[in-house]
């Protein structure tokens, strides 16, 4: 497991600084070293405890939250350490979870935390640090990997950070990595206690980050609010870029079968996200039409802007048709056909089941 402080570095005092600036270790970036040790230590010892707590505590919102996001099932994992033995991958949605989501009062678990977890005033300071730090997508640069110094760019709020942690000595300049930084001093430190999540660079990635901007832009949005509530999201999507692309149908479908047919209907009637366009010999149609507070459909597995080629027909994310006991989500492709899958599972629980395939 990577995370462990390194607590020897053959650098002398009297020393240039490994940082390339040309002055003294001691004059330069040693204070920031030592106390990057120290803080990597606390952070490290701190983990366990933090997300016992929220794990413990609010277990069936961070495994809905998992679903949700991932598609993945833990209804079996009962405490923390069946948790940790687990082969699913929780580690990025369990920090998310931890930091970014809201679960009781309003708060998130960290605040929850902070009232009345089991940890010490100095651990709590060191903690209080996280609270309102968001998830960006960082590129990588000027790494001094002796000392865990580097240059992080944010892509998407524009600004620079020179974080010293120990993690970054498994990086490399021009990498993207995508996380949190947290504040302390005179410098930033990595809000987690694993590597950075790296993503390979997909093509198109600054078109797709300037559009992103802009939008918010257009609507007033601040891009800090933005990623501390859908900043895991927008990883998620990101991370789905790079991946092969598969030659698919133009339309993609999903059936369910109905349990409670006057219950889904009602609710599907209600919804902002569905328009009702006509009753036909093959049952009720409903439309998923964007978020009409947005031009950005902020969803729980995907993010979709608006794209200078579409047409106003286009802006439709897919259509739910209803025959008896059959509910079919019907889209043009599989993105769009996972985002209305999304909504719909969300918002009729318990009421669909999804039908085998083949």
């Amino acid at each position: 497991m990577k995370g462990l402080v390194r607590g020897y570095i053959d650098v002398g005092r009297n020393d240039p600084c490994p940082c390339g600036s040309g002055k003294k270790f001691k004059k330069c970036c040693l204070s920031s070293y030592e106390e990057s040790l120290e803080i990597n230590f606390l952070k490290f010892s701190l983990y366990y405890k933090i997300a016992y707590y929220s794990f413990t505590n609010y277990k069936e919102a961070f495994k809905d939250i998992l679903g949700k996001f991932e598609r993945k099932d833990l209804a079996s994992v009962d405490t923390f350490d069946d948790l940790v033995r687990n082969k699913t991958d929780w580690e990025e949605i369990l920090d998310w979870f931890i930091f970014n989501e809201y679960v009781a009062k309003g708060k998130t678990p960290l605040q929850l935390f902070l009232e009345d977890g089991d940890a010490s005033e100095k651990e709590k300071s060191l903690l209080e640090r996280f609270d309102g730090t968001y998830w960006s997508v960082y590129e990588v640069n000027d790494v001094v990997n002796k000392l865990g110094r580097a240059r992080l760019t944010d892509l998407i709020g524009g600004k620079e950070y020179v974080v010293f942690d120990e993690n970054i000595m498994h990086l490399s300049g021009g990498e993207i990595a995508f996380g949190r930084i947290v504040p302390h001093n005179n410098f930033y430190f990595l809000g987690y206690v694993f590597v950075p999540w790296l993503i390979s660079k997909p093509e198109g990635l600054e078109d797709l980050l300037n559009q992103f901007i802009e939008t918010l832009r257009n609507e007033g949005t601040s891009i800090e609010y933005t990623l501390r509530i859908y900043g895991y999201r927008l990883y998620l999507f990101i991370n789905s870029m790079s991946q092969p692309r598969e030659e698919e149908p133009r339309i993609k479908i999903s059936e369910y079968e109905i349990k409670d047919y006057d219950k889904v209907t009602s609710i599907l009637q209600l919804s902002p996200f569905f328009v009702k366009r006509h009753d036909t010999s093959q049952g009720k149609v409903f439309v998923c039409v964007r978020n009409p507070r947005s031009n950005i459909l902020l969803n729980t597995s995907q993010i979709i802007l608006p794209s200078e080629e579409e047409t106003e027909e286009d802006l439709d994310l897919g259509v739910v048709r209803i025959y008896e006991n059959t509910l079919d989500v019907l889209a043009l492709d599989s993105k769009r056909l996972e985002v209305v899958r999304s909504l719909v599972e969300e918002l009729l629980g318990d009421s669909i089941v999804l039908k085998e395939s083949g």
